[in-house]
């Protein structure tokens, strides 16, 4: 009974000493329903983005007031951030895998450990083909030309181009400029058709 006195006091006190808005001046601010539809349709293009909902400060001392005491302990005080709670409960459900409302140490560690391994699998990544350009980038330009290309075809996959070769380059050129920057040679690298290309035969 007490906390509903509270909350209709706090209530009335916020009300009172809120700036007293002239009904018949236009309003540069959207209707909340409008507003909602916005956030709601941004949700459903974007599943992934937390919706921030919003309250008043007497629903957030409320709700944040775990023991009905009227006061808020430390640890009640954090909960009374609406968006820092829902950011974190979305964190959370990210790390609880199996859904049991409980994260273990298993899960914690699993999620933290495969993060650090995708931070070493880019940066193993980005070392190779720093190296690449490094080694067979001749004018030191930072791209790559077709006979720098047909070498690393050469020497690091014992590939040799068909005739055909230029027209499959043009491809990944995206910029038009005859030459493959890193992205565009990343791209190269992951996706050109290598059965286009020859063998080298080697001598035994």
């Amino acid at each position: 009974m007490s906390k509903i006195v509270f909350l209709l006091a706090f209530s009335i006190a916020i009300v009172y000493s809120a700036p007293i808005i002239d009904p018949t001046l236009p309003s540069s601010t959207p209707s909340s329903s409008s507003s909602s539809e916005t956030i709601e349709d941004d949700h459903v293009d974007h599943p992934e983005q937390v919706i921030i909902q919003t309250e008043t400060p007497a629903e957030s001392f409320v709700r944040a007031d775990i023991d009905e005491d009227i006061q808020l302990s430390f640890d009640e005080f954090l909960k009374t951030d609406l968006s820092y709670v829902q950011v974190k409960k979305a964190e959370f459900d990210m790390l609880d895998s199996n859904s049991d409302g409980i994260l273990s140490l298993d899960e914690f560690s699993s999620f933290y450990r495969k993060q650090e391994e995708e931070k070493d699998s880019t940066d193993n990544n980005k070392k190779y083909y720093v190296g690449l350009f490094k080694e067979f980038d001749e004018n030191n330009d930072k791209q790559l030309s077709q006979t720098e290309v047909k070498r690393i075809l050469s020497k690091r996959f014992l590939l040799k181009p068909k005739q055909n070769f230029g027209q499959l380059f043009e491809k990944f050129d995206s910029d038009g400029n005859g030459l493959l920057n890193l992205g565009e040679y990343q791209k190269f690298d992951q996706t050109f058709p290598f059965y286009e290309l020859e063998p080298i035969r080697i001598a035994v």
